[in-house]
């Protein structure tokens, strides 16, 4: 596989990548999540679908009168939950999990990412 590397805007020449990371390797986790979380946020980008949360950055996190008053609440909304090597896709309704799960479906095939159908 050949690669390259983007310093100050500056694009260097192609160079060969021969390994990867191995089985159990630490580094393997954060690269995923770094992968997957790039990848999601681009095929994510103009969606509505998710669960919709509302937080407080307050340091009150656990007073629930407080999360009730709308005015100091952030809302967001939560589409997918990345943990070590596997991805959760959040969805109030089957009809918005099919099509969260068709987008993600798109991405996986585009990006050549291994979809493990069992699991799912």
């Amino acid at each position: 596989m050949k690669g390259q590397v983007i310093e100050s805007g500056v694009l260097s020449d192609l160079f060969g990548i021969f390994n990867g990371t191995k089985q159990w390797c630490v580094l393997a986790p954060l690269l995923f999540c770094i992968l997957f979380a790039m990848m999601l946020l681009v095929d994510f980008k103009d969606c509505d679908l998710g669960a919709p949360i509302q937080s407080r950055a307050d340091g009150s996190v656990f007073n629930l009168q407080r999360l009730q008053v709308r005015t100091k609440t952030i809302p967001a909304l939560v589409r997918y939950l990345l943990y070590t090597d596997d991805c959760a896709l959040l969805a109030h309704t089957l009809h918005d999990a099919q099509q969260l799960f068709d987008r993600f479906r798109t991405t996986t095939v585009r990006e050549n990412v291994c979809n493990n159908s069992k699991k799912t």
